[in-house]
């Protein structure tokens, strides 16, 4: 086991190792992280709370082609229909916090929750109040999804 007095730092960069694992794990390979941008307001977000040793807001955004791509690849049957699409990707977030939640009890002993997912825009994102934000932009073929981590 690690020190218990490990940071916020090793949980946002184990944070992002099982990210993008289970990208393209559950996902595919076929994509390039990019620096981090500004999303438009209009997209659609799925966000998730992590709550206990460390609290977090994590989301996904897209616009609604890069959402219904993003989400069939993971469900592995295609989705035009929007609800479809974001049940699909916040099981997809579900399912990589719950991964990143074991990983981080597994090396530090600390427990996280999570709060169930919900969607909302990418302006509620944004408008986050954190400690620190962590913008992980990653093309697709299909499209630009990005990732959100605010640590709160």
């Amino acid at each position: 086991r690690m020190s218990r007095g490990l940071g916020d730092v090793y949980k946002r960069q184990e944070y992002v190792n099982v990210l993008f694992k289970n990208l393209i794990r559950f996902v595919g390979d076929d994509f390039t992280p990019l620096q981090s941008a500004v999303t438009d307001s209009n997209d659609t977000a799925v966000i998730q709370e992590l709550c206990g040793d460390f609290n977090a807001v994590s989301a996904i955004t897209a616009d609604n082609k890069a959402d219904a791509v993003f989400a069939s690849r993971f469900a592995e049957e295609e989705i035009t229909d929007m609800d479809y699409a974001n049940d699909a990707i916040s099981e997809f977030l579900n399912l990589s916090n719950g991964l990143y939640n074991v990983n981080i009890s597994e090396t530090t002993g600390k427990e996280i929750g999570l709060n169930p997912p919900e969607t909302t825009t990418s302006s509620a994102v944004s408008g986050i109040k954190s400690k620190f934000t962590l913008t992980i932009p990653v093309e697709y073929t299909f499209g630009t999804v990005v990732f959100t981590l605010a640590v709160i």
